[in-house]
């Protein structure tokens, strides 16, 4: 769709069970299906490019970038494919656990190095040409007698500001780790799977009871806690002015004050849940449903 008007550039029926995307760049669009194709559109007339075969079910794509673009898939594996041919350049990846989350992260392009986002709470910063690992942190450690008490997923959205990653993961942490080093910045116990986001003062984060967090950027100390939207299962907060927007299963999304966390609106705008994100674009939210409603919103005093 045209962003400022909602009229329609383009559609195309691909006739697959689509399950991980979508993201593109460089004149491209890329969409994963569970048989584990990638398909690679003309981002300017939706013309399938051309189509390969990764060795799972494609849960998530990175930025297309420098001839490249990052798949995410199901195995816990990362692999990043020619942008002209499809040809697979390289392979990154580490063993499953026993118990994981549905779903993956996406990966991040931050100029030269791709970060990703692993199943048993790893994250790691790989060269983009050539797939050389650079650092890999435990966001935390998975712990606890049960597989469910150990699943420690980096499932939700991560953010990149000023030299510094932000992170967080499923029964663990919130983590700030330098990109350069690896090092660990500070950290705090914090449990997610939805992600979070960040502005030059605050990281904002939905923990696993669907409280929302506004955190501290420079040290992690807790500024505010949000629980009226707790067992909403609502997407990563993300930052739209002077506002925090999430989304939730029921097809609400919900403003809240980024200073001090107090509700300040709703909007239900769908029949079903909503469980990506939404896009936030020069003060417009961007929200796509479960229900297949696609719509835009601009908070109002």
């Amino acid at each position: 769709w045209q962003r400022d008007n909602g009229k329609l550039v383009w559609s195309t029926n691909l006739k697959e069970n689509i399950s991980g995307g979508i993201n593109g760049g460089e004149g491209i669009v890329a969409i994963g299906t569970e048989n584990g194709e990638v398909l690679v559109l003309g981002a300017d007339d939706g013309k399938e490019r051309w189509r390969a075969k990764v060795p799972s079910e494609v849960m998530s794509f990175s930025e297309a970038k420098y001839g490249v673009i990052s798949v995410r898939t199901n195995d816990n594996r990362m692999h990043a494919l020619d942008l002209t041919t499809g040809e697979i350049l390289w392979s990154v990846g580490r063993g499953a656990p026993a118990l994981t989350l549905r779903g993956a992260s996406q990966p991040k392009v931050i100029g030269d190095v791709v970060l990703v986002g692993f199943d048993d709470g790893k994250l790691m910063a790989i060269t983009i040409r050539d797939g050389e690992p650079l650092w890999e942190v435990s966001v935390s450690t998975p712990k606890g007698r049960s597989e469910l008490d150990r699943m420690a997923d980096v499932d939700g959205e991560f953010e990149y500001l000023d030299g510094v990653v932000y992170a967080a993961n499923f029964n663990g942490r919130v983590v700030a780790i330098d990109l350069d080093t690896g090092k660990n910045l500070w950290s705090k116990d914090l449990s997610s799977y939805a992600g979070l986001s960040v502005d030059r003062d605050r990281l904002y984060v939905a923990d696993a009871d669907d409280s929302v967090w506004g955190l501290d950027i420079s040290s992690g100390a807790t500024l505010w806690r949000q629980d009226k939207l707790l067992y909403r299962q609502l997407t990563a907060p993300q930052v739209m002015g002077e506002y925090v927007v999430t989304c939730d299963f029921k097809g609400v999304c919900h403003w809240l004050s980024k200073y001090d966390g107090k509700m300040l609106g709703r909007d239900e705008i769908a029949g079903k849940a909503i469980e990506i994100a939404p896009i936030v674009i020069n003060e417009r939210a961007y929200v796509l449903a479960n229900d297949g409603s696609f719509s835009v919103l601009q908070y109002r005093n």
